[in-house]
């Protein structure tokens, strides 16, 4: 009944993707359907109701700093912090290098903002530009992109997808960080020797940097622009609270708005809710834009759904028995190619990263005794497998951000070479 439960539940997520519905409508169905299974099972209807606010009220720590992302975005955006990262990206890019630089310029980006989303919607949309302009093939760099917008959603402090990790595993998000940074070095530099090499045979010899001027038109543009991304960085070396941390940048951010960019406080505000935007239709219009509280609305309730989803399972225990083959599996082949194997499947069922995380750390939370070593392997497996899923929203909506096709997966490296990685580490333990 429970594998009927969550094919009937891929259905319905498949389903909404296709018509374009929103994912929380068969999310909602399917906690229904798991709340009227475990009521035959004998729990009543209060007992189920504690488990589903159980569960959920586990996400409450990761919404508040989803709340406290959407805000610093926004004024990020708008007082010309993003503007001016993509600004320096750009004009001391060297295109002998393109797909290296692509990489690496992406990884800063999106370790700095902690969101793949917002690298590619900004630096990643700007450098698809160039590549189209330099004659580059377009799913070769929009790989590149991808790698580096991932590199930064998987172990940026800012990151909502390592905060949420750091929550479900109960561990400290700076040691995470910490250990998932020290884990991607030979990662990083093997990526960057493929890239590299890749870069050689495109034989580059300029690119058009036009936008570099537009954005210098749009925005007043001074190195203290730096200074709400710098107050992260230490901040998070000193490691002070992320919600701290954050505030802090925003309140940098806001001074940065009104003093700099010359915007009143309701303008500054507005963005800080509702988002920011341009009001023409030039290029950095179209890549300069988003962030807010209310974008993150969306994303919160998926990750507190999906979180009453783990109350039911927890407390029910009608995942036991797979829990149990998974452990027998981990056993066979060890704890990390487990891993791997579980967050393949999680990203194919579940459709968003949120949801396979939350679910590879249900089933497999139980073979690992060090939680330190479970929250690395879900940052090495389900966070950057998500995204190599066609269909699955962490690859489907960069691609459709960049207007490429599912040929971008086959240059995403550092999305495969991570993993592999990591399964040859622990084989050698």
């Amino acid at each position: 009944m429970v594998y009927f439960i969550f094919l009937l539940l891929f259905i319905f997520i498949f389903i909404s993707m296709l018509l374009n519905i929103s994912i929380i409508y068969p999310l909602i169905i399917g906690l229904l359907l798991f709340s009227f299974y475990s009521y035959k099972l004998g729990f009543s209807f209060n007992e189920i109701l504690k488990m589903i606010f159980k569960g959920g009220k586990k996400s409450t720590v990761v919404i508040k700093i989803f709340i406290l992302i959407g805000a610093v975005m926004g004024v990020w955006l708008s007082s010309g912090v993003v503007p001016y990262i993509v600004y320096l990206g750009i004009k001391f890019m060297n295109p002998k290098f393109f797909l290296v630089y692509t990489f690496i310029i992406c990884s800063i980006t999106s370790y700095l903002i902690g969101s793949a989303f917002g690298t590619v919607g900004t630096i990643g949309i700007a450098l698809i530009i160039l590549a189209k302009g330099a004659g580059i093939n377009i799913n070769l760099a929009a790989g590149a992109i991808l790698s580096g917008s991932f590199f930064g959603d998987r172990c940026s402090p800012m990151s909502s997808s390592a905060n949420l990790v750091a929550n479900l595993t109960e561990t400290e998000l700076y040691v995470n960080v910490k250990n998932m940074i020290k884990n991607s070095l030979i990662p990083t530099f093997i990526t960057i020797l493929i890239y590299l090499l890749l870069s050689i045979n495109l034989n580059i010899s300029m690119v058009n940097k036009n936008i570099v001027k537009d954005i210098s038109k749009e925005f007043i543009l001074t190195p203290y622009l730096l200074l709400p991304a710098i107050i992260i960085i230490i901040l998070s070396l000193f490691k002070v609270d992320v919600k701290k941390s954050i505030s802090v940048s925003i309140i940098a951010a806001i001074f940065l708005d009104i003093f700099v960019q010359n915007r009143s406080i309701v303008e500054t505000l507005k963005y800080m809710i509702f988002g920011f935007k341009i009001d023409n239709n030039n290029l950095v219009a179209q890549i300069i834009k988003g962030g807010g509280i209310l974008s993150m609305l969306k994303v919160s309730i998926i990750v507190f759904l999906s979180s009453a989803y783990s109350g039911i399972f927890e407390e029910t225990k009608i995942l036991k028995k797979l829990e149990e083959g998974i452990a027998s599996l981990s056993k066979r082949i060890g704890n990390t190619p487990s891993t791997i194997m579980v967050s393949i499947i999680t990203s194919m069922i579940g459709f968003t990263q949120a949801l396979a995380v939350i679910l590879a750390v249900q089933f497999v939370k139980g073979i690992y005794k060090d939680k330190y070593k479970l929250a690395l392997d879900i940052e090495n497996s389900a966070i950057v497998i998500a995204p190599l899923i066609p269909w699955n929203i962490a690859g489907a909506v960069p691609a459709s951000i960049m207007g490429v096709n599912n040929g971008l997966i086959i240059y995403a490296v550092y999305l495969y070479v991570l993993p592999i990685y990591n399964i040859i580490l622990s084989k050698r333990r």
